[in-house]
């Protein structure tokens, strides 16, 4: 037996069968798309993602205030989808509405965050982020006495949402024809 040749035909069959689907995130992991907020580029990329005991970060750079920001966004969710305008309002719903990111910890300016005028410089700056990653010194037991929380991921991951209790927030978005089981009839 060929053990390489029966993993690929798995994987076939697995491809062939609609209803075996793992979404994006599983089989890629950096998406872009031209209408992010303010129909501006909008970027997204998994970062780290090997336990949940660890949580899931993710490279993101989308229109802030004043151009546009890079961010390392640490989450307690895996956002994934079938197709990508899904996976950004999964990913917006989670980090704006829900609010389940985490600010961590930064060792040096623009490690973690970085304020950009274009999305070009957005991107050199998030390559930066992904090449200083370190989910030790991220989420680090003992920090080092220079080490500080970045809260500015704050500013970029608002609400408006004003209700106060999980039964408010408005439903996760799905792909149509799905329905979460609480909501259907």
């Amino acid at each position: 037996m060929d053990i390489d040749s029966e993993k690929q035909a798995l994987k076939n069959r697995l491809a062939l069968n609609k209803h075996c689907q793992t979404g994006l995130m599983a089989e890629h992991k950096v998406f872009f798309r031209n209408n992010g907020p303010q129909g501006s580029p909008e970027l997204l990329a998994l970062i780290y993602a090997d336990d949940p005991f660890f949580g899931y970060w993710y490279g993101h750079i989308v229109r802030s205030k004043d151009g546009y920001a890079s961010i390392l966004s640490w989450m307690t969710i895996y956002v994934n989808a079938p197709f990508e305008q899904l996976l950004f309002r999964r990913y917006h719903y989670h980090a704006c509405i829900r609010q389940r990111y985490e600010p961590c910890y930064a060792q040096a300016p623009d490690d973690v965050f970085a304020h950009s005028a274009s999305f070009s410089e957005a991107l050199a700056k998030l390559h930066g982020i992904i090449e200083q990653f370190d989910i030790e010194k991220r989420w680090p037991d003992t920090p080092e006495s220079d080490d500080h929380i970045d809260y500015r991921i704050t500013d970029v991951y608002t609400s408006d949402y004003t209700g106060n209790t999980g039964d408010d927030y408005p439903l996760l978005p799905m792909q149509p024809g799905l329905f979460l089981a609480k909501t259907s009839p």
